[in-house]
């Protein structure tokens, strides 16, 4: 563990859109060009929204920040169903290695 070193926390704020036509999650940001994934549940979309984010930062040359908080808005079309917000931490494979 890096001790004294500042952790350089990257925030990406996403909205996830339910299509119960389609029964998936459908998640963009406009904090990050290029990011789109669908995926049938959140820990899917999580998992993807890792490793495009993780992707696209390599296929960039941009630096790997410590940490990615995803913040997710969550909007739901089916009765019943809430709007919500939550966030998943993923730590990019680059900067993991150096840790």
């Amino acid at each position: 563990m890096n001790r004294g070193k500042k952790i350089e926390t990257r925030k990406v704020n996403v909205e996830a859109l339910w299509d119960t036509n389609a029964g998936v999650w459908s998640a963009s940001s406009e904090d990050v060009s290029g990011i789109f994934v669908e995926a049938k549940n959140l820990d899917e979309l999580a998992m993807q929204l890792a490793i495009t984010f993780t992707d696209l930062l390599t296929f960039d040359k941009e630096p790997f920040p410590d940490e990615v908080i995803f913040r997710i808005k969550c909007i739901k079309e089916a009765k019943g169903l809430k709007d919500g917000w939550f966030d998943i931490r993923h730590v990019p494979q680059q900067a993991a290695a150096a840790v």
